[in-house]
């Protein structure tokens, strides 16, 4: 890549504000060959689309992709006070850890965590003082955190695991799920 074209990639980079794993959605001209943002990009060679982080502007991600961080970047405007304007997002996969509370259709928490970058954990919350779960699919017998299992399992035991957050007194916050 020429030093022009990598410049005005770059200008063209910090002028976008809405980024998708198809490029920027703001249109532009990337210099004297005429390649504007936002058409289709290859990515490079040996790495798999599943492998990027896809930072956008704005909070939430694409289908398929959960967030890994937030952040405050004043090329997606200004933010709000004590907020966040942009953020990082990870391809789904069979086990992952997302920002908040709760997991996609199929899969099952097995442990809250405190993680700044997904912004201030709350003093206290269903899940204790987190802002962020790690995510397993449902597959053959689990442990999930919670009471209960979700349909076309059955609860076998429960149990305290302070990975799910605070037990209540004399309580549970974890349940081993068995296949129906």
């Amino acid at each position: 890549m020429t030093t022009t074209r990598l410049l005005a990639l770059l200008a063209a980079l910090g002028a976008c504000c809405s980024w998708s794993l198809l490029g920027c959605a703001a249109g532009g001209d990337l210099g004297e060959d005429g390649d504007e943002v936002g058409e289709d990009f290859s990515p490079e060679e040996g790495v798999g689309e599943a492998d990027l982080l896809v930072t956008s502007c704005g909070v939430g991600c694409l289908s398929g992709y959960h967030p890994t961080a937030y952040s405050c970047n004043l090329a997606c405007g200004l933010c709000p006070p004590g907020g966040y304007n942009q953020t990082t997002c990870v391809a789904n996969s069979s086990s992952y850890t997302s920002c908040g509370i709760g997991c996609l259709s199929g899969m099952h928490p097995t442990k809250y965590s405190c993680n700044y970058a997904c912004g201030l954990c709350p003093s206290s919350g269903p899940a204790g003082s987190n802002n962020q779960t790690t995510c397993v699919t449902n597959s053959g017998t689990f442990t999930s955190c919670g009471v209960g299992c979700v349909s076309g399992w059955r609860a076998t035991s429960y149990s305290c695991n302070y990975a799910c957050g605070l037990c209540p007194p004399g309580g549970y916050n974890q349940t081993t799920c068995t296949p129906n």
